[in-house]
């Protein structure tokens, strides 16, 4: 290190330069600085003009088949004339539509650059017939148990369901009941949604579904499937109800290799077997015979018989099991 005459340090030229040096990269460092915050400030101003302004929806397409007028979906369309494409929110607008719209079903919508959007849907068949009480009128259901409208008849498509009462009547709601807890605090509704499409899948996977005259769960401990109006098949409570289902769809093939005409009671409450009655349509209603009783009031019993029990009679000498079946799988 030099000195000058006061004392000062002096530079050398190659000091001299390497001080340059750094100033220069100071300055150009500045400068980059400076330029990028003006590009993001350009940026942050301008994105957002180009996507809000370029990407503004003009056309809408319809493909598919529909049950509605261009109108009636224009209007139960969330997304509009005028939208933007990109923030659009497509899975919204079609559960929207198919709740506004209850024969509507499948509904997807797309997008394609830059400014169209396509609605692409089919026409719901209804699957379910619910009975409802006191007023002869149905609730009928698509395939997703959402509501379609309330009827006064049952539709060729459909097989009729007897529950609780819904929660709700609404068109366009996915059906549901008002909860029935027990002692245990179980609501004893929560799976009969869950037991409807079950029991539909597996009648339709042995390809009985339009055989059905109605399915009653209006007890889920004794659950009733009533096939061609001649067979009661009693599935008990709801577990397994597809293999019950299917194993009950084995026994009727059978009976219909003998006839097509045999009526009778099967009960497959049991796993994996299956006790048929013939000539016995055993359909929950039947009630027990009034006692005879004297003048006095008190029931005339004859001998032999105790506590006014009947022995003997054609109803108690049935052989129940006439025909028996086991799943052997």
């Amino acid at each position: 290190m030099q000195y000058d005459e006061y004392g000062r340090p002096v530079q050398t030229d190659k000091e001299r330069q390497a001080r340059r040096k750094r100033n220069r990269r100071r300055k150009r460092i500045r400068k980059l600085i400076v330029a990028a915050g003006f590009l993001l400030v350009v940026a942050l101003i301008v994105t957002p003009i180009i996507i809000f302004g370029a990407f503004k929806i003009k056309t809408i397409h319809l493909r598919g088949h529909m049950p509605y007028t261009n109108a009636e979906l224009y209007d139960a369309c969330p997304i509009k004339i005028g939208d933007n494409l990109i923030f659009a929110d497509f899975e919204k607008a079609a559960q929207v539509m198919e709740s506004k719209l209850p024969y509507l079903t499948d509904t997807v919508i797309t997008r394609e650059l830059p400014n169209t959007i396509t609605i692409t849907g089919e026409t719901a068949t209804e699957k379910v017939a619910l009975e409802l009480s006191g007023d002869k009128t149905y609730l009928l259901l698509d395939a997703n148990l959402r509501i379609m409208k309330t009827f006064g008849y049952i539709p060729e498509t459909a097989v009729v369901f007897r529950t609780p009462e819904p929660a709700s009547k609404e068109k366009g709601e996915i059906l549901s009941f008002v909860p029935d807890k027990d002692d245990a605090g179980v609501d004893r509704n929560e799976k009969i949604t869950d037991n409807i499409l079950e029991i539909i899948a597996e009648l339709e996977d042995e390809k009985i579904f339009d055989k059905i005259d109605y399915v009653d769960l209006t007890d889920l401990n004794d659950i009733r499937i009533v096939y061609d109006g001649r067979i009661m098949m009693k599935l008990g409570d709801a577990s397994d109800l597809a293999g019950k289902i299917e194993l009950g769809a084995q026994v009727i093939e059978q009976e219909n290799q003998i006839s097509t005409n045999e009526k009778g009671t099967m009960d497959l409450s049991i796993a994996k077997k299956a006790y048929f009655e013939p000539d016995f349509f055993d359909d929950g209603t039947k009630e027990e015979p009034e006692p005879e009783t004297d003048e006095n009031g008190e029931i005339i019993t004859e001998e032999g018989e105790e506590d006014g029990e009947e022995e003997g009679t054609e109803e108690n000498s049935r052989s129940y099991f006439q025909t028996y079946v086991e799943d052997t799988e």
